[in-house]
């Protein structure tokens, strides 16, 4: 494959408040819609014609031509290791799909290809242990059902069928198991199209397939997972009404549940902070009215509430730091214009705030590592008709300033073993921290590679108990290191990650 690497540095500061600042970056092209999936510090975006990669430790972009140029790829990451499969142009007398792999592998930098089974749009794309998954979507004439399985370990592929055809499935990872969930299905040649109930669970320990149903049939789920449990919220049903349904998953009991979210709703977007799980703004209804409410689910006790944002709007960006949730951009009218309005939630205080984006776009891509938070390319305003049409490669990157107090207490540490982590080996998305003899009032709790790249950070603010959880679900199976800083001492511990 051809390549070229190309150094992009950022242009300018446009706001700062006391814990953060933003910068302005740029891609090589203007694009909507960018995939994206994250390898260790590295997010790649992938365009119809090229990846284009961001290194968060040195602000650094390569960029790498497509070795086939197409559009609407997936992509999952497992083991250091980038899989981008299938995808295709739709046009409106003509269609073309492919089943080329393109695989990024972190360890040199170097690329190399590779097949699926079938050439289509794929439905979803996910990673679990050494194994990366294409799962269901489109071909010329049909659904597929088929589920291309590769292992990142020796390259080999194998396939699965899905118990039934179907694209756009919701997907989650939780524990040691893949779950697939309802997405779209029908008869093209007939033109019919609806939604489908189905749900396909995938057991890595066990190598086992079993299938579900969720309560009602729909499309374009929400999907988030917090602990044991797993959200699929809202969605479209087959008669093209909106649904306000949420089924929830627990993994552990291996149950399914039901809730009703406060609005009928699609266009969700999701996050996940410790127990509560957030799905934020939506379409309400058919003509087009949008949502200002984040439905905030608590996985411990089980119940809904929600609040109010600052402006209604769909499809939102997120991003996350230790310290904060990011919802940016999306839709504001039917029209498809797009907003500058980032809805922030301080994780530490629980308090909401507005930050704006250097220009206001919909169809954002995002990715976040450490302390620092990136919102890519998207659109302006995105209309059927090429002249109202403005895509954008502008990239906004929010960076979390580290407490005063930080260097200070690196210089000097505290050989007390007052810290705890457990499970260790961690197998699943979490790490729970346990801290003894702290009685500073904020700590600082960083995770580290073997070379001392920070992987995740967090700040705890009004120190009050003793544990706390990580999250390590981008964090590839090895060994780390977690650090936890406070004004007066330093303590670390070694913990290995094996999912």
């Amino acid at each position: 494959m051809r390549y070229f690497k190309l150094i992009i540095v950022a242009l300018t500061l446009y706001t700062s408040a006391a814990s953060a600042q933003w910068s302005i970056d740029s891609l090589s092209t203007p694009y909507n819609g960018l995939t994206v999936t994250q390898n260790g510090s590295k997010a790649i975006f992938a365009n119809a014609t090229k990846y284009e990669l961001y290194d968060f430790t040195n602000n650094a972009w390569t960029t790498y031509n497509m070795a086939v140029p197409r559009s609407n790829v997936k992509a999952a990451t497992a083991n250091g290791k980038s899989y981008f499969g299938g995808g295709g142009f739709i046009g409106l007398y003509s269609y073309n799909f492919f089943n080329n792999v393109e695989i990024y592998n972190a360890s040199g930098s170097t690329w190399t290809t590779a097949k699926l089974s079938t050439a289509r749009i794929v439905g979803n794309a996910v990673a679990i242990g050494n194994k990366v998954m294409f799962a269901g979507g489109r071909q010329i004439l049909n659904y597929s059902n088929r589920v291309d399985i590769f292992d990142v370990t020796t390259g080999v592929r194998t396939t699965h069928n899905l118990s039934r055809p179907r694209t756009n499935m919701a997907v989650a990872v939780v524990g040691t198991k893949i779950i697939f969930a309802g997405g779209e299905t029908g008869n093209i040649p007939n033109g019919v199209y609806t939604s489908s109930n189905k749900v396909d669970i995938y057991d890595d320990a066990t190598g086992i397939w079993s299938t579900a149903l969720i309560s009602v049939k729909r499309e374009q789920i929400a999907v988030a997972v917090a602990g044991n449990k797993v959200l699929f919220a809202g969605g479209i049903t087959p008669s093209g009404l909106y649904s306000n349904r949420i089924d929830i998953y627990d993994a552990a009991a291996n149950t399914w549940s039901t809730k009703n979210m406060s609005q009928t709703k699609y266009g969700i977007a999701t996050a996940t902070a410790g127990d509560k799980i957030y799905l934020a703004g939506g379409t309400i209804n058919n003509s087009g009215a949008l949502s200002n409410r984040v439905e905030i689910y608590n996985a411990t006790t089980n119940t809904l509430s929600y609040v109010t944002l600052s402006s209604p709007r769909m499809s939102m960006a997120v991003a996350q730091t230790a310290k904060r949730i990011m919802f940016a951009g999306g839709v504001v009218t039917w029209g498809n214009v797009g907003t500058d309005r980032i809805e922030v939630l301080d994780l530490a205080t629980n308090v909401w705030s507005v930050e704006y984006l250097s220009r206001p776009r919909l169809n954002l891509a995002s990715a976040s590592y450490g302390n620092k938070a990136m919102f890519a390319g998207g659109a302006e305003v995105l209309s059927g008709y090429p002249q109202y049409t403005i895509l954008s490669k502008r990239v906004d990157i929010w960076t979390d300033l580290q407490p005063r107090f930080l260097s200070h207490a690196a210089s000097t540490p505290s050989n007390e073993s007052s810290i705890t982590v457990y499970p260790n080996p961690a197998i699943g998305n979490f790490i729970n921290v346990e801290l003894k003899q702290f009685e500073d009032d904020e700590v600082y709790i960083q995770i580290t590679n073997m070379n001392g790249d920070i992987l995740q950070n967090q700040t705890i603010n009004n120190f009050s108990k003793s544990l706390t959880q990580i999250d390590i679900a981008n964090i590839n199976a090895g060994l780390y290191q977690v650090t936890a800083i406070s004004k007066s001492k330093k303590v670390s511990s070694s913990f290995v990650v094996q999912h």
